[in-house]
């Protein structure tokens, strides 16, 4: 009895394991089989050569275009207009108009359609025969690469050798998808605050983050990527920035006030803001107090000219001041 007992758990622990293989082979994902590999004979080797090199350049060069130009290669109309670029506005008077990763990777396969036969000089191979059809390109922006598939039918002919190419694939390790989520936090954070830069939100990033005024209202990020290079060189990219920036205020008032000597007086200042900021008002002058909504109130005892600064400020700091004559007679 006690040998059998010692074996009943070796029996136990077999029978688990054909399960559990049984299992595996029941329940496994389908392997795909690996995508057939074309042998190209040697003699049209450099032909495959010239349309690799090919889709290299043209998807480097899209790269560089839409790096430059803030993540659109086609110029929209609200673009920034700069001596060496149109730059794409990220950000743009409180609104996120940065472009999705989905539009960057569309336009990146229509420049590929649109340029990629450009380049290719098959008088260079002027002893094939050779035939194309339809180009159609998809691109994948992923973190730390951009993926071109360019599906493009050839078929080559030399002699009695014959080759179909149709795939074409080219990878570009560029950390595009990277800065893109690098600008969207910035742009989420300027959203919040937009009259403050996070410096240590963008320490945050494995970038170099530059910033670089236009003008009073608009500034570019410049993005410089050491971990992206291109011919040895970091892979730029450039954002716009645009901040509404406050009206002043409009202060309504004469610039004579006339006032009878030892006779009450209550003026009610009017002013106005294009934003409808609260407003308040204050002047320079001993005779009267204005109230913060713009009335004066007193009882005129000194007879003479007096020259008052009267001022109006939002809530912005947008401060506006007129000088007034106050003539009690």
């Amino acid at each position: 009895m006690k040998n059998k007992a010692q074996i009943t758990p070796y029996i136990i622990l077999g029978i688990i394991l054909v399960i559990i293989i049984s299992l595996f082979f029941l329940f496994k994902p389908t392997i795909l089989e690996p995508e057939e590999i074309i042998e190209i004979p040697f003699e049209l080797q450099p032909l495959k050569n010239h349309i690799d090199d090919c889709l290299e350049q043209t998807s480097v060069n899209a790269l560089v275009l839409l790096g430059i130009q803030g993540g659109h290669i086609v110029p929209k109309e609200k673009d920034l207009k700069t001596p060496y670029a149109n730059i794409t506005y990220g950000y743009y008077q409180g609104i996120n108009v940065f472009p999705t990763l989905t539009q960057i990777e569309k336009e990146l396969s229509k420049t590929i359609d649109n340029s990629f036969k450009n380049c290719l000089d098959f008088s260079l191979f002027n002893n094939f025969e050779i035939t194309t059809e339809s180009i159609e390109t998809k691109t994948k922006v992923n973190l730390n690469k951009v993926v071109f598939e360019v599906n493009y039918p050839i078929s080559a002919k030399l002699g009695d050798s014959e080759t179909n190419l149709n795939k074409f694939i080219y990878t570009a390790p560029i950390r595009l998808g990277y800065i893109h989520n690098a600008l969207q936090s910035i742009i989420k954070t300027t959203k919040k605050d937009p009259e403050w830069i996070d410096m240590t939100l963008l320490s945050d990033f494995n970038l170099d983050i530059d910033i670089t005024p236009h003008n009073k209202n608009t500034f570019i990020y410049s993005i410089s990527d050491k971990s992206s290079l291109i011919s040895g060189e970091p892979y730029l990219f450039l954002s716009a920035n645009s901040f509404y920036i406050d009206q002043p205020p409009t202060l309504q008032i004469p610039d004579v006030i006339r006032l009878k000597q030892g006779i009450a007086n209550l003026t009610q200042l009017i002013a106005t803001d294009p934003e409808n900021n609260p407003l308040t008002f204050s002047d320079d002058s001993p005779l009267f107090d204005i109230s913060e909504d713009g009335i004066i109130l007193f009882v005129p005892e000194v007879p003479g000219e007096f020259d008052v600064i009267i001022s109006v400020e939002d809530t912005h700091e947008n401060k506006v001041s007129k000088i007034v004559k106050f003539i009690i007679e």
